[in-house]
């Protein structure tokens, strides 16, 4: 947020921010070089192409190959990870009610509120084996 700000202060200013920020400021953007040559514009869309190359990897993480080839592909992304107690934690003092609202809040962040807010905000929703990914971790809150 500060450094789009900074950008749309100072004219002829260039940086780095979320797709989100710079539409707010009406910032220009730029393409981005895909490994098939192609320039891409920062799209819900093409993020999602280029997210559904990711790989699940061990409790709930993901692996990126940044040198993946695909068509359309946005490939300067990045993720947000939530963090809860899962049903193997060993923690005492759980309280089931707040694992409820957590768990309840995870629900709606990948499913209601990434299909009603991301893609107006920039954003691409989880898709494919990535939301699998993310309800299966969701399941395990207790």
């Amino acid at each position: 947020d500060g450094v789009a700000n900074g950008v749309a202060s100072k004219n002829g200013s260039i940086g780095y921010a979320e797709t989100s920020y710079a539409t707010e400021r009406q910032l220009t953007v730029a393409n981005i070089q895909n490994n098939l040559g192609e320039y891409v514009a920062p799209t819900a869309a093409a993020t999602a192409i280029f997210n559904n190359t990711f790989k699940p990897g061990a409790r709930g993480t993901i692996t990126i190959d940044p040198t993946v080839k695909v068509k359309g592909g946005y490939t300067l992304a990045g993720y947000s990870y939530g963090l809860a107690y899962g049903n193997s934690s060993s923690v005492d003092k759980k309280d089931p009610e707040r694992q409820a609202v957590v768990k309840d809040f995870f629900k709606y962040v990948v499913g209601a509120c990434a299909t009603k807010y991301a893609t107006a905000k920039g954003y691409a929703p989880l898709t494919g084996n990535l939301v699998d990914l993310a309800n299966s971790a969701i399941a395990e809150i207790q």
